[in-house]
This record gives C-alpha cells, sequence and structure tokens, in this order.
C-alpha cells in the first residue's frame, strides 16, 4: 500500500508539474516580452513598492511577509529580474529555518522554475543557472519541494486572466488555458475514482472554478467591447459623411466620382472586418454587440447602396463623354464593353443601350458587330 500511495503521490506530482509547466511555456511567449517600462505608471509603481517590501522582510527574517511580497511582485510582472533574484534569495535563506519556514521555501522554490520562462531572453540562461545552482546548494538536507496542488495552476491562469493590467489577448489566452486545465482536471478526477481515490471535494471546487472562469470571459468581452466601440463609432461616422458629401454633389465631377469610390471600397471592407470583430462578442451573448451589429449591418447596406450609385453615375459620365468625343464608333464600343450593365439602373441602362446600339449601327460590316457583341459579352479584347 505504502508503494502504491508514494506512486500516486507521483503521478499526482507529474500531473500538476505539467499543467504548471504549460502556463509557464504558454504565457511566456505572450507575457515573456513585458518590462517594467511598458507597465502602466501605477503598476510600476506597485511592483517597486511590493520589491521593497520583500526586501525589507527578507531583512527582517519575516519569511512569510517576505514571500508573499516577492509573489504580489510577480503576480504585476515576472518577467522582471529583480523579482526573480529576490525569490531565489528568500529560498535560500527561510529553506535553512524552522519547519514553517521550510515551507514558505519549499513553495516559493516550486514556483521558480516557471518564472524563468517569464525572463527575457537576454536573461534566460542566468535565471536558469541561478536556479539549478540553488537546486544544488539546497541537496542534502531536509528540504524538499511540495507536491503541487493540481488546481495551484488553473488558479494561475485565471489570476492572469483576471488581471486587468495585462492585454487582452495575453488574459483571452489566459482563459482558453484555464478551460483546457479544468477539462484536464475534470478528467484526473474520473481516472482517480476508478483507481478508488478520494476525490471528495474536487468535483465542487473543480465547479466554482468553471463559473469564475465564465465571470471573467464574461468581464474580459465586456471591457474588450468597450475598447473596440470607439472605432466602430468612428467609421460609422465616416460612413455617414461620406454618403452626405455624395448626396450633395450634383452634375459630372470625375475627380470626385473616382474618390468617393475609393472611400467607399475603404469604408466597406473597414466595415467587414468591425463585422467580424463583433462576432466573438455576440456569440458570448453581449447585447451591446448584438445592437451594434446590426447597426454595423445597416451601414454597411447603406454603402453597398452608394457603391452602385458611384457606379452608375461613373457610367453616365463615360457615355456622356464618348458622346462627346471624336472616337470612331469601334473605339467607342470598347470602351463601353466592359460596362457591368448587371448593376446599371433603369434609367442609366437604356442610356447605355442607346449609345450602344448607336455606335452598332455605325459599324460598316455585320462582322464588326459579332465582335463587339461578344466582347460585350465575354468581356474579352477587340480581335482586329
Amino acid at each position: 500500500m505504502a508503494g502504491e500511495s508514494k506512486s500516486c503521490r507521483l503521478a499526482e506530482f507529474a500531473v500538476a508539474g505539467a499543467v504548471a509547466a504549460a502556463v509557464a511555456v504558454v504565457l511566456s511567449f505572450l507575457i515573456g516580452g513585458l518590462s517594467t517600462s511598458k507597465l502602466s505608471a501605477a503598476s510600476s509603481e506597485e511592483l517597486n513598492q511590493a520589491i521593497n517590501e520583500a526586501e525589507s522582510a527578507r531583512e527582517a527574517e519575516d519569511w512569510e511577509y517576505a514571500v508573499d511580497m516577492t509573489l504580489v511582485a510577480a503576480r504585476i510582472d515576472a518577467s522582471d529580474s529583480r523579482v526573480f533574484d529576490l525569490a531565489t534569495q528568500c529560498v535560500r535563506a527561510a529553506s535553512g529555518g524552522d519547519d514553517l519556514e521550510k515551507e514558505l521555501a519549499a513553495d516559493l522554490f516550486g514556483r521558480l522554475d516557471a518564472m524563468v520562462y517569464f525572463q527575457s531572453p537576454n536573461q534566460v540562461k542566468q535565471a536558469r543557472e541561478k536556479l539549478n545552482k540553488l537546486r544544488i546548494d539546497l541537496e542534502g538536507n531536509d528540504f524538499a519541494e511540495p507536491i503541487p496542488d493540481e488546481f495551484a495552476a488553473v488558479d494561475q491562469y485565471l489570476e492572469i486572466a483576471k488581471n486587468a493590467h495585462l492585454p487582452g489577448t495575453v488574459r483571452s489566452y489566459a482563459i482558453q488555458a484555464t478551460a483546457e486545465a479544468i477539462e484536464g482536471l475534470s478528467k484526473r478526477q474520473v481516472e482517480v475514482a476508478i483507481e478508488g481515490g478520494n476525490v471528495e471535494g474536487a468535483d465542487e471546487r473543480t465547479e466554482k472554478l468553471r463559473l469564475a472562469l465564465a465571470e471573467c470571459s464574461k468581464d474580459i468581452a465586456a471591457a474588450d467591447f468597450l475598447k473596440l466601440k470607439p472605432s466602430i463609432d468612428q467609421w460609422q461616422a465616416d460612413s455617414e459623411s461620406l454618403s452626405k458629401s455624395v448626396a450633395l454633389a450634383s452634375g459630372r465631377d470625375a475627380k470626385h466620382t473616382e474618390e468617393s469610390e475609393r472611400k467607399v471600397d475603404a469604408l466597406l471592407e473597414r466595415g467587414i472586418t468591425h463585422a467580424h470583430q463583433l462576432q466573438p462578442h455576440i456569440d458570448n451573448g453581449l447585447e451591446a454587440a448584438l445592437a451594434l451589429q446590426k447597426s454595423v449591418e445597416q451601414h454597411l447596406t447603406s454603402l453597398k447602396r452608394l457603391e452602385n450609385w458611384l457606379y452608375n453615375r461613373r457610367i453616365l459620365d463615360r457615355i456622356a463623354e464618348l458622346g462627346e468625343s471624336s472616337l470612331s464608333c469601334q473605339e467607342q464600343l470598347k470602351k463601353l464593353s466592359d460596362v457591368k450593365d448587371e448593376q446599371l439602373s433603369e434609367y442609366v441602362l437604356s442610356r447605355f443601350e442607346a449609345a450602344w446600339a448607336t455606335n452598332m449601327d455605325g459599324l460598316e460590316s455585320d462582322d464588326g458587330r459579332v465582335e463587339a457583341t461578344k466582347m460585350r459579352i465575354l468581356k474579352t479584347e477587340w480581335k482586329e
């Protein structure tokens, strides 16, 4: 039984260690590049305060407070090398104390490996060497790393997701990682139960994590939506402004028409992007996002109408210019053949058909008329 118990504990250690390592490795790619200089002024001040408090507590050998403040500093910015150095110093000093101090040192030591991955690239090798030396120095005494709590790594994910100082992409990834880790815990509980192990309270704790995750997801979604909304509001204002400008324009103005068409194309692209950006918030049930999506769709519809009118305006101008030109019937037909007549309104289509018929009548042979018809249907070049 003792052997089975030891095997079970080793298995638990492996599972929890794997989850913790996943936390560190995955989030290091997102958070590892952050430095104190990129923190907000308030966060930077909090970091310095936490480090100073931890150092003072260490000097006073108040290990419980020293460890607490070291972990606070790590939460604010785990990539700061001062935090890693402080953690190693606390572990080294506290590991030689009484049982409580050793327990605190062991808890902090269990987190150091994950902190290596949060260091900036030029500090990783040095941090790993410090940790390896610390591990060697601690061998031979009764200090040992504790078996990690399988829920602890998930809690760390959730804490990262709740940290409003971090970028939205980091928090969103932490949400995804938390969900995957919770599912891993659920599977692990089933395996332990099948093996006859005790899972009392584990299901309840997992469910609480799920509820906390759901609330955190809503908070992140709401925060992301609030950041997104101003750019969508500006896009809508730009769309309305262009619509008014085109509506007020009169007469032939090729330059204005061409410029307006370019603006419509750009606004349509922005609008489609915004619609895609809103979709995750709609899927999460955010009513404000659904309402804004309807407004975006209305503006997109208006822009499509505007696009259609500008095309009709451009073709009208082309027909008028050709009628005033001295080009041959064949040359005029070439310039009319690429017109997308299915996009023309009834009036513009009638003008187009009249211009086409006039120039077709002006051709000298039926072969020319057949070639012109083929060119119009197939949108090909005129075969001389």
